[in-house]
């Protein structure tokens, strides 16, 4: 299977190659796949910042434990979850699905109610954690957007969060650095990239129930 194939070349990449940047028209392609990536009820609770210029990047850097794919990649996408929930998403939501499908708001009043019941039921720690993870889901389709397209990536979790959203000014936006993914291009001199994989097999992953 060729998607085996992208797997397989795909790692977290350590070292970018500096010269080479993705082009924009690929770049393009990368948000598109973010943005079809799919999210629990559809509501997409996130948002995302594209970092491609050098200062910024530099500037990120000490608030991401000195990594060196932070300054050294091409794009770097920060993925931010909301830090509070409000049901305007949901009737945000409600309105576009209307007009997307071209029926009456009220056909489609009763998927919004059950929604807001049904977020309603998680506490304070269940929503946050809820809507971090729907960042993850985001992430790991980009990268393997950026596989299909010869691009590499790497996912990046080791970062100080309060520092960071004070940077990028994430508070007032009412939003907060969830995970965030290098992209590029890797150098000859990564070492890693001519590593084994390391997976414990299949009998042991998948478990009969």
């Amino acid at each position: 299977m060729e998607v085996l194939n992208l797997l397989n070349r795909r790692y977290a990449t350590k070292k970018f190659d500096t010269n080479r940047k993705i082009a924009e028209t690929e770049v393009a392609l990368l948000k598109d796949a973010v943005n079809l990536s799919p999210t629990s009820y559809g509501l997409q609770l996130y948002r995302l910042l594209v970092i491609a210029d050098k200062d910024t990047k530099e500037k990120l850097k000490p608030l991401c434990w000195n990594q060196q794919q932070i300054e050294e990649c091409s794009h770097l996408f920060v993925f931010c979850s909301f830090k509070t929930y409000e049901e305007k998403f949901v009737d945000d939501y409600i309105e576009l699905m209307s007009k997307t499908h071209r029926v009456e708001l009220n056909t489609v009043k009763g998927y919004g109610d059950f929604i807001k019941k049904k977020i309603a039921e998680k506490d304070k720690y269940e929503l946050q954690s809820w809507m971090e993870k729907q960042t993850y889901l985001a992430a790991s389709n980009l990268m393997l957007a950026c596989a299909e397209l010869g691009i590499d990536s790497c996912p990046m979790e080791g970062f100080d969060a309060p520092d960071v959203d004070a940077f990028l000014q994430l508070h007032e936006k009412n939003l907060t650095a969830t995970v965030m993914v290098a992209t590029g291009y890797r150098h000859p001199a990564d070492d890693t990239q001519y590593a084994p994989k390391v997976r414990i097999g299949a009998e042991q992953l998948f478990i009969r129930v």
